[in-house]
C-alpha cells in the first residue's frame, strides 16, 4: 500500500516571549500545540495535506515553493494570563446549576489572597504560566478536548471555544474566535454545591500540580490536584445537554469537587459516585 499524500514539514515556530517553564509545550489529542510563554498562551492549529494539494504537487508546472506546507502554520491563538481571577468567571457553572454566583453584586475589590502559606495568604503571585495540560476528548464543545493552565497564583484556568460565541456552525475552517476562558478551579474560584447554604464552595486553594485522569465517557472526566496543605482533591466535570437552558445553546459543564484527603499513606478506601446526566450526541 502506498500513500501518495506528504507530511508537512517541520518548521521552527517563532515567540515574541519566551517560554520560562519546563513544561512549555503541551498537544492535544486533536494535535492542538500549546505552547507556555512567560505571561501567555499560544495555541497553534495543526495543517494536513488536502487532495488539492496531492492535485497541484502532481501538476509539474506549479513552482516547489507553492507546494511547501510546515506542519503549523501561522494561525494562531493568544491568550494572555496576567489578570486577577474573579469569582464571576465561574458565573456559569453557577447558572447551569440553577444557584447564584457569588461576587455578581461585588462592587469592592475582591480579596486575592489564596493558600495556608503567609505570603500567598495575604496576596497572590503574578499570573505567569506554570503548567499546561490537555483535557481528554469530549470536554469541550463539539466534543473536542479544553487547555488546562496552571498559573502561578494557584488556579487553573480552562480554555476552549464557547457555544454561545459561535457565529456560524457551517463554517468549516477552525479558528479561535469563539475561544475564552470557560471556567477555573482553585484559588478565589468558586464551585456550585447545593449541600451548602448559599450554594457555593470556595476552598481557597493555593494549587500546585494537577493532572486529568484518562478518557472516562463522552462529556466526563476527573482532574485532580494537590494544594499547598498537601492535600488532594478530586473535581469532577461533566459537558452536558441541559433542559433547563432555553435560549441559546444548552450544552453547559458541571464541575464538583467530589473528594479530600491528605497526602499521606496508607489512603482510606472512599467511593465516588456522582449523579448521571444524559450522555452528550456525538
Amino acid at each position: 500500500m502506498t500513500f501518495d499524500t506528504e507530511v508537512p514539514q517541520l518548521n521552527t515556530i517563532t515567540l515574541r516571549s519566551r517560554p520560562l517553564t519546563t513544561h512549555a509545550i503541551s498537544i492535544s489529542c486533536d494535535a492542538e500545540l500549546a505552547v507556555a510563554a512567560d505571561d501567555s498562551v499560544h495555541i497553534m492549529l495543526p495543517e494536513f495535506p488536502t487532495p488539492e494539494d496531492d492535485t497541484r504537487r502532481g501538476n509539474r508546472d506549479v513552482g516547489a515553493d507553492e507546494n511547501k506546507r510546515i506542519q503549523y502554520h501561522t494561525h494562531r491563538g493568544q491568550y494572555m494570563t496576567i489578570k486577577r481571577p474573579d469569582p464571576r468567571m465561574n458565573a456559569k457553572l453557577f447558572d447551569a446549576a440553577g444557584l447564584r454566583c457569588p461576587g455578581n453584586d461585588m462592587e469592592e475589590e475582591p480579596y486575592f489572597g489564596v493558600g495556608s502559606g503567609l505570603p500567598t495568604g495575604w496576596g497572590s503571585s503574578l499570573n505567569q504560566v506554570s503548567v499546561m495540560e490537555w483535557s481528554p476528548t469530549g470536554v469541550g464543545y463539539n466534543l473536542r478536548p479544553v487547555l488546562s493552565v496552571l498559573l502561578t497564583n494557584g488556579s487553573v484556568m480552562i480554555y476552549g471555544q464557547e457555544g454561545s460565541a459561535v457565529t456560524d456552525i457551517s463554517v468549516r475552517k477552525r479558528s479561535f474566535d469563539a475561544w475564552r476562558v470557560l471556567w477555573g478551579i482553585g484559588g478565589v474560584l468558586p464551585l456550585p454545591d447545593r449541600k451548602v447554604k448559599d450554594g457555593s464552595h470556595l476552598a481557597g486553594d493555593k494549587i500546585k500540580s494537577f493532572s486529568w485522569a484518562h478518557k472516562i465517557a463522552p462529556g466526563r472526566a476527573l482532574i485532580a490536584y494537590l494544594n499547598d496543605r498537601d492535600e488532594i482533591i478530586i473535581v469532577t466535570v461533566e459537558f452536558f445537554d441541559n433542559p433547563k437552558i432555553r435560549k441559546g445553546p444548552t450544552l453547559a459543564w458541571r464541575v464538583e469537587e467530589v473528594a479530600r484527603f491528605p497526602n499521606d499513606s496508607p489512603h482510606p478506601k472512599m467511593s465516588v459516585r456522582t449523579r448521571c446526566t444524559r450522555p452528550l450526541r456525538p
